[in-house]
């Protein structure tokens, strides 16, 4: 029997990470985690989607290539045959591309970006010859052809099983070559989308103004409960177009 099936691929923003966190009530830092806690995005749509099922592949603090190896091993561990004779729709929020793998560390390239802290080694935040060498000699550019042409190959494999594939950029707008029935927010991002109508003080960050709207955890800047809300609407909206 055909069974509706979402997967959920990226990092800690479709991991609902701190989605319970009420940020108008917020008053300090708390380290935590939940696995596929309610308030997150995701979980919200699928239950807008009304699925059966639900496999959970992303994780917090991973770099894109870990989140697709994560779909590329679901895939062969499933076999083509799940996707033709189910119902699935699968969700991939891309993470920076700044975001790299190094001896099972998560590490990044340019010095000013914004990483959990508690996620880190040690050794890596401090390191500035590292940083200075990434940001030197890494081809950014090849890094985000490879995750598009990674996205595009499995665009066109699950076309063929009936299967959706919907992707979006959480934070970062980077230009996908995929199909755009299969880009969600073409070129832009969730971040963006949260603040797009909202008269914005050019001087100020994306971040410091979402905090302010209390749509980010005001400490580890990831969407808060209120922010989860609106993107669940968004993204919803954003489907309703192919769906």
């Amino acid at each position: 029997m055909s069974s509706k099936i979402l997967i959920n691929c990226g990092s800690s923003w479709p991991n609902g990470d701190y989605s319970w966190v009420d940020s108008k009530k917020q008053t300090h830092f708390i380290k935590d985690s939940q696995y596929m806690p309610k308030s997150g995005y995701m979980m919200q749509i699928a239950d807008y989607l009304k699925v059966d099922n639900i496999v959970w592949l992303s994780s917090g603090g991973i770099s894109n290539h870990c989140a697709l190896n994560a779909l590329k091993e679901f895939i062969c561990k499933s076999g083509i045959e799940f996707f033709r004779s189910n119902n699935v729709i699968i969700f991939f929020g891309t993470a920076s591309v700044t975001r790299l793998l190094l001896n099972d560390n998560v590490v990044f390239a340019h010095e000013d970006h914004h990483y959990d802290h508690n996620s880190v080694s040690e050794e890596y935040r401090v390191d500035s010859t590292f940083r200075s060498f990434q940001k030197q000699y890494l081809n950014f550019d090849y890094e985000i052809k490879k995750l598009s042409n990674d996205l595009l190959l499995l665009s066109t494999l699950f076309q063929d099983t009936n299967s959706r594939l919907f992707v979006y950029n959480c934070y970062e707008s980077y230009k996908l070559n995929i199909p755009s029935r299969n880009f969600l927010f073409k070129d832009s991002n969730l971040l963006s989308e949260m603040l797009k109508n909202i008269n914005t003080n050019e001087d100020n960050s994306r971040v410091d103004i979402a905090r302010e709207l209390f749509l980010l955890d005001q400490f580890s800047a990831h969407p808060s409960k209120q922010g989860n809300k609106l993107i669940t609407k968004l993204i919803i909206e954003e489907i309703k177009k192919t769906l």
